[in-house]
């Protein structure tokens, strides 16, 4: 984390399980890398994203500008 606190910390991932339950429970925020579209937890609020591209819409998202309004980018 490169002298990072959890909470200046971003995770993004495409396993729900290990990557995104796993920076939950160390409180780092988790990015949902899922390009296939697969069905959330019942009450998730994890931003996702579907394509790397646009990437200034991937940048967003990771950085936290888009989490917040719940946008989420597609390709």
């Amino acid at each position: 984390m490169a002298g990072a606190s959890p909470g200046q910390a971003v995770m993004v991932g495409d396993s729900w399980e290990v990557d995104v339950a796993g920076a939950m429970g160390v409180g780092i925020r988790p990015v949902w890398y899922n390009p296939t579209g697969a069905a959330a937890p019942a009450g998730n609020t994890v931003s996702e994203l579907r394509s790397f591209l646009p990437t200034i819409e991937t940048l967003e998202v990771i950085l936290g500008a888009c989490a917040a309004e719940g946008i989420v980018a597609r390709k």
